[in-house]
């Protein structure tokens, strides 16, 4: 059978009429279908966990930022700082010239020096992992405990980490005595703030010399570190050394 023959058979082919209710069955399919509600797949619920992880993430972003850049939780105080005193602060090794290692930007409150901001000179880049570092620390550690001793920056601590603070002893006997504390060992004028030198024995041994200034609520302006040798002659080993003061500073 070749493919007219096959036309022709069709052609012939009387086919069967389509019910009558055919039409109206296919209607009625289709109008069920359209009325029928699409199902809704529902949302996950938000997990607890991920709302965990995103406060902590916030955490830790907030931490790093107010580490690496102190200046960010000083704008949730609003505590005023009378006045901001940058400083350097000179190593002096025994077998090389003395260099400065770090700045610091500083203020003093009812005796004690607080740090505002600071940088290593020699690694202005490992400074903010180094503060990120040091808040981790205290935060899994603890502060130290607040005492009403009246206290002055040092310079960094055991792997600059943060600050070496020194007690120069009761804040309110410091204030009250005019910054007299120790031994005196000289008055002098830096940066147009009257001080007067004072010479205390460290904590952690060696020799600290003090320039106090009273109208910077005993804010050292110099301070003068100093270790004994085997000759039994004391050697300059670091200095903090005031460079401006800013008065009313925002920072």
């Amino acid at each position: 059978m070749n493919d007219r023959e096959l036309d022709d058979m069709l052609n012939q082919w009387d086919k069967p009429a389509a019910p009558p209710a055919l039409r109206e069955k296919v209607r009625a399919g289709f109008h069920e279908r359209a009325l029928r509600p699409m199902s809704v797949i529902p949302r996950p619920r938000f997990p607890r966990v991920r709302f965990a992880f995103g406060i902590a993430g916030f955490a830790a972003a907030l931490l790093a930022a107010v580490a690496a850049f102190p200046q960010v939780s000083r704008l949730f105080s609003g505590a005023p700082i009378p006045y901001s005193v940058d400083s350097e602060f000179v190593i002096f090794p025994r077998d090389r010239e003395p260099r400065p290692y770090m700045t610091l930007t500083s203020y003093s409150s009812n005796g004690k020096e607080v740090a505002l901001t600071w940088s290593m000179t020699d690694h202005p880049f490992a400074t903010p992992i180094h503060r990120m570092l040091g808040e981790l620390m205290t935060l899994v550690h603890g502060s130290p405990k607040e005492t009403s001793d009246a206290t002055a920056i040092l310079g960094c601590n055991h792997s600059c980490f943060g600050m070496a603070v020194e007690s120069l002893g009761p804040a309110a006997e410091l204030l009250s005595n005019g910054c007299v504390t120790g031994t005196v060992v000289g008055r002098e004028t830096i940066l147009g703030y009257k001080t007067v030198g004072v010479q205390r024995q460290l904590e952690d041994g060696g020799r600290g010399t003090f320039w106090l200034a009273p109208d910077l609520g005993c804010h050292s302006l110099r301070t003068t570190i100093e270790w004994q040798a085997p000759d039994g002659f004391y050697h300059r080993t670091r200095e903090k050394r005031a460079l401006r003061i800013t008065s009313g500073s925002s920072q």
